[in-house]
């Protein structure tokens, strides 16, 4: 894991005591890779049913200790966020040449949004590119919900290496069509928007002005704030759910979680080289204040059941 000269993202305001979330969203990639886990592997849908069963049994015990009373809770599903967008792109006939991928399940969420708009389209969104392994490392062990963190390489070639092979596709693109190269920058959650951002910067660094190509930005979830930014500087954007309100670092009127990374043990990564999950202690103070003990006990749970089944090893390994 690598963090050589990527940005510094500064540590959101408040301090440990504060409880400043107000629209708090769950994504559930976690069923989305139990059954592509389960199809990989050709398993009865008798299997595959039984344990989304009692996966959320789990989950919905656990998200029964959001404060509702302070907190405006929402649960979106994979599949609805991907028919989102791609009734989204499809509504502004937006097709590319090119799609750059980010993040651990960055292809996975090409190859779901591909597959849905061909079944109901006729085509697909965009031909794959290079897949990105940014990610967010956090300075702070003692305090990661409060820490800053910095944009690096989760996995693979270190990142200017990721980025040249990224800007390589778009030029061998245009040499091969001598037409101008739309490319899509695509992820499942377009967060604070760092990692696009940075992505964005190295490219237009890196192809230069003899190429011509157009950048856009879609999600399946996309922070508010982040989305305008990104209108501003002349890419359109996209998103199946938008994320109302200020995500951290603006602000902590907001905030995502993926169930996935709840049941994860390397979902939270620190520069010094370790990493943890949220379900280890203090993290669920804050999001699950009704009953933090049951909201991690169910995290635990639903972790050591998919570990029986066989299936955490291959999450953790994404």
């Amino acid at each position: 894991m690598s963090t050589h000269d990527l940005t510094q993202v500064p540590a959101p305001p408040g301090g440990a005591d504060d409880g400043p979330i107000r629209h708090l969203y769950f994504f559930d990639d976690l069923s989305f890779h139990i059954q592509r886990i389960a199809r990989e592997r050709r398993a009865p849908d008798a299997w595959t049913g039984e344990v989304l069963r009692r996966v959320w049994s789990l989950l919905l015990d656990a998200l029964a200790c959001v404060d509702r009373g302070t907190v405006d809770p929402t649960l979106v599903s994979w599949d609805h966020a991907c028919a989102q967008l791609s009734v989204a792109l499809e509504l502004g006939r937006q097709t590319f040449d090119l799609a750059i991928t980010q993040g651990c399940a960055g292809e996975q969420v090409l190859a779901a949004l591909n597959s849905r708009h061909l079944a109901e389209y006729g085509h697909v969104v965009a031909p794959p590119g290079p897949n990105v392994r940014l990610t967010h490392i956090f300075d702070d062990p003692g305090d990661p919900f409060y820490s800053s963190s910095t944009l690096g390489i989760s996995r693979g070639e270190p990142v200017d290496r990721q980025c040249d092979a990224v800007a390589a596709a778009i030029v061998a693109r245009y040499e091969r069509e001598r037409a101008l190269v739309r490319v899509l920058l695509l992820d499942d959650c377009i967060y604070s928007g760092a990692s696009t951002s940075y992505l964005a910067d190295e490219l237009i660094a890196r192809v230069g002005a003899a190429v011509p190509y157009e950048l856009s930005v879609a999600a399946f979830l996309a922070g508010e704030r982040a989305a305008r930014r990104f209108r501003a500087r002349g890419m359109p954007t996209l998103c199946g759910v938008v994320l109302r309100g200020d995500m951290p670092p603006d602000g902590w009127e907001s905030d995502v979680y993926f169930t996935k990374d709840q049941i994860v043990a390397n979902a939270l990564r620190f520069a010094d080289g370790t990493s943890t999950g949220y379900f280890v202690g203090g993290w669920y103070d804050k999001v699950f204040p009704e009953d933090p003990e049951r909201a991690t006990r169910a995290f635990v749970r639903i972790r050591e059941y998919l570990d029986e089944e066989g299936i955490l090893a291959e999450l953790e390994a994404m």
